[in-house]
Formats: structure tokens, sequence, C-alpha cells
């Protein structure tokens, strides 16, 4: 399956949250079977590049146990900012949002179940 996760935050810079992004897809792909991939696109000349491309991260994973380590592995980057809003995309065009502002622990962990379930739908 491939998908996408667009990441925001107000809370962050923008050279911040696009070395968070960085940081995840590295940590997505050395910890888990997804593989993560910043999407590339050429920059107009003088600037940094599109912030939409910048902040999303390219999915692909075979299995919903790939899901369930990646899903770890984003659970500990949310639980660190609390501020992180993450916009998944399956290839079907179907979205899912989770801002995690202010959750609980326990609601972390029923959102992580209810977006574990998004990505076993066909």
């Amino acid at each position: 399956m491939d998908a996408t996760v667009a990441i925001s935050c107000d809370s962050l810079a923008e050279d911040d949250l696009q070395s968070l992004t960085r940081e995840l897809s590295t940590t997505i792909n050395r910890e888990t079977d997804v593989g993560a991939a910043i999407p590339e696109a050429q920059p107009e000349p003088g600037s940094k590049g599109d912030p939409a491309i910048l902040h999303t991260l390219l999915l692909t994973f075979m299995t919903s146990g790939a899901a369930v380590a990646m899903f770890q592995v984003i659970k500990s980057y949310v639980e660190r900012n609390k501020s992180l809003t993450m916009t998944f995309k399956r290839a079907d065009g179907e979205e899912l949002v989770i801002d995690q502002t202010n959750m609980s622990t326990d609601q972390m962990d029923k959102t992580v179940e209810f977006a574990r379930a998004f990505f076993d739908k066909p």
C-alpha cells in the first residue's frame, strides 16, 4: 500500500519542522519495514522548496504489521511534541487527520489503533 503523511506544527519554525520530517523519515526507514521518503521536487531558484512537499513523506508498506511498527515510531514523535498534526492520505484518496494537541497518552493509544485500522482497509 502507498500513502502519504503531511506533517504540520504551529509551534515549530519552518526549518525545525523540515528537520523533524527528515528525522522521522530516517527513523521509519531504520526501525520498520515501511519505506518513507520525502518527495523530490525542483525548488524555485533562490527558495528552499515547497513547504507542502518538504513536510510530506511518501510511505510504502505491504503489511498491516509494518503499519503497526510505523505507528509506534510516530507515537514516539507525537509524545515528544503534542502540537504535531499529521494528515495521512491513502492511495484511494481517503484522509485521516490526527491532531495531537493536548492529547492524553490513553487518547493517543486509541488514536493509534484507529489509524492502524485506517490502513487495514482496502
